[in-house]
């Protein structure tokens, strides 16, 4: 959630300060790492050269100073805050396949972070804060993926717990295992006993609680969400825009 706000941030910016511009007017830019807080830069600075480059919007033969970019941010940070936030509250009661749908979708815009960080670097020589503030937000959001996939991969499912009540039921006692929780530490040296002697492994006690499987169609759920996320403010916009002709 942090990621994603931080790069709501700096995409608003960035979006505001190009809408501005349009009017081909001298205008300050919010070329910080504190927009909104500090004062507006005038003159050249290194936001006004990348707000000046080709590399900045899309489709200017066609619109009036094309599509900003930041307006595509804007749409997948959004999304992102959303299933963030849905993950915080849910937490456990979220199935594996959701933790692992949001750890690959955040890791999106990684390789168009490091297109843009190259065209910053080799193209325009100069690096605008608010596009660093949006390079920080997605390796955020990249290491909070990865965090995602770890802990879905580390957490038992509900069908394996239940496969693992059912194994120590039969090792232990016929008695339903969940019945048996509360006395498990008393028991516990009597079963590995008695497993030793059968030949067989004493029952692992799990701690974590388990989470449900979910479906393997979240994956291009929340892909789709972050694509139409991304598409529709750029959409609204375009349908916009003024008639330059």
């Amino acid at each position: 959630m942090v990621g994603s706000a931080i790069g709501l941030f700096f995409a608003a910016f960035s979006t505001h300060d190009y809408a501005t511009h349009l009017d081909r007017q001298l205008h300050g830019t919010h070329c910080s790492f504190l927009p909104g807080l500090s004062d507006l830069e005038k003159g050249e600075n290194a936001c006004k050269a990348a707000m000046y480059s080709p590399y900045s919007s899309l489709l200017r033969d066609k619109l009036w100073g094309g599509i900003p970019i930041s307006l595509f941010a804007l749409g997948v940070y959004s999304v992102f805050f959303a299933l963030s936030l849905y993950l915080l509250v849910a937490r456990d009661s979220a199935s594996k396949r959701a933790w692992q749908a949001y750890g690959v979708a955040v890791l999106t815009p990684l390789p168009i972070t490091g297109l843009m960080f190259y065209l910053s670097a080799v193209q325009i020589g100069e690096f605008c804060k608010l596009c660093l503030g949006l390079y920080a937000a997605s390796i955020i959001l990249a290491g909070a993926g990865i965090a995602a996939l770890v802990k879905a991969s580390g957490k038992l499912t509900t069908k394996e717990k239940q496969r693992l009540d059912d194994a120590a039921s039969t090792v232990v006692d016929p008695e339903p295992w969940h019945q048996r929780a509360k006395e498990i530490d008393r028991d516990l040296a009597k079963a590995k006993s008695v497993s030793e002697a059968r030949g067989k492994v004493a029952p692992t006690v799990v701690d974590d609680e388990p989470i449900p499987v979910g479906s393997v169609l979240l994956f291009p759920a929340f892909l789709l969400a972050v694509g139409a996320a991304a598409v529709l403010p750029a959409a609204v916009y375009a349908a916009s825009v003024g008639d330059y002709k």
